[in-house]
C-alpha cells in the first residue's frame, strides 16, 4: 500500500514538474521552440502540458503493470 501511495504521489508531482521543464526549455532563446505557446499563453500551456504528462505517466504505469501481470502467469 505504501508503494502505491508513493507511486501516485510521484506521478502527481511529476506531471507538473515535467510540464514546467518542457515549458522552460521550449521558451528559451530568441526564437523559442514552442513559439506562440510562450509569453502570455504560458498560463494556458502549463496546465495542458501537465495533463498530457499525467496521461503519459499513467499509460507508462499501466504498461508496466500489464507486463508484470504477464510475467506472473
Amino acid at each position: 500500500m505504501n508503494r502505491g501511495i508513493i507511486i501516485f504521489l510521484l506521478a502527481f508531482v511529476g506531471g507538473p514538474a515535467l510540464g514546467l521543464l518542457v515549458l522552460m526549455v521550449g521558451c528559451w532563446g530568441l526564437s523559442p521552440l514552442l513559439g506562440a505557446m510562450c509569453g502570455h499563453n504560458a498560463a494556458i500551456t502549463l496546465p495542458l502540458l501537465t495533463i498530457a504528462f499525467w496521461f503519459l505517466i499513467g499509460m507508462l504505469l499501466a504498461a508496466i503493470s500489464f507486463r508484470r501481470d504477464l510475467r506472473e502467469k
